[in-house]
C-alpha cells in the first residue's frame, strides 16, 4: 500500500507542476498571441482594400449590426482615410467541404468587391486549401452580386478538384457583398 501511495503522490505532484507550468506559459504568451492575431486580422482587412489604399495609413472601425433579438451580431469594418469612408468590409463564414470557410470581403463605394481574403478554413490540403492562393482570390475584385463560378455560368475559375470549396468562397463573397449593400446607408450615416 505504501508504494501505491508513493506513486500517487508522485503522480499528483507531477500533474500539479505541469498545470502550473502551463498556466505560466499561457499568462506569459497571452498578450503576444492576441497582438499577432490582431495584426493578422488588420493585414487581412488591408488586403481587401482598393489598390490605391493598400500602402496608406487607414483607420479601421468596428460597427456591429445586431438583429432584433441581439443574439446574432455581424460586424462591418469601416475603413477610413482622413475621416473619409474608403471601403467597408465584413467577415462571412459558410460551410465548405472540410468544415467552415471564413472570408473577409471588401466593398468599395461602387458596391463592387474590392478584394477578398480567406482567413480561415479546414479544406483538404492540396485541393480545397488552394482557395487561399492569390490567383484564385484576385478574381473577385471588381465583381458585383452576379458573381458565380464559370462552371455555374459565371466568370470565376474554380480551384481544380475543389468545386465545393470554391463555391463556399463565392457564397461568402455574395453574402458579404449583399450584407454591406443592404446596410451601407446605416453605416455611412452613423460613422460620419
Amino acid at each position: 500500500m505504501d508504494s501505491a501511495r508513493k506513486m500517487l503522490t508522485v503522480l499528483i505532484t507531477t500533474c500539479l507542476c505541469a498545470a502550473v507550468a502551463l498556466c505560466l506559459v499561457f499568462v506569459m504568451t497571452k498578450d503576444d498571441i492576441e497582438l499577432k492575431q490582431r495584426l493578422k486580422f488588420v493585414r487581412a482587412i488591408k488586403a481587401v482594400l482598393p489598390v490605391e489604399y493598400l500602402s496608406k495609413e487607414v483607420d479601421i472601425i468596428n460597427y456591429p449590426l445586431c438583429k432584433e433579438d441581439c443574439k446574432v451580431c455581424n460586424i462591418i469594418y469601416i475603413v477610413k482615410e482622413k475621416s473619409k469612408v474608403v471601403a467597408l468590409a465584413t467577415e462571412v463564414t459558410v460551410k465548405g467541404y472540410g468544415g467552415r470557410v471564413s472570408v473577409i470581403v471588401g466593398v468599395g463605394e461602387d458596391n463592387k468587391i474590392t478584394g477578398l481574403k480567406v482567413v480561415q478554413h479546414s479544406e483538404t490540403p492540396g485541393l480545397g486549401a488552394n482557395i487561399i492562393k492569390d490567383v484564385f482570390q484576385r478574381q473577385f475584385a471588381g465583381r458585383d452580386e452576379t458573381i458565380k463560378l464559370k462552371k455555374d455560368g459565371g466568370n470565376i475559375d474554380h480551384v481544380t478538384g475543389a468545386s465545393v470549396s470554391s463555391r463556399a468562397v463565392v457564397k461568402c463573397a455574395k453574402e458579404g457583398l449583399g450584407f454591406i449593400i443592404k446596410n451601407r446607408s446605416i453605416v455611412n450615416y452613423n460613422s460620419g
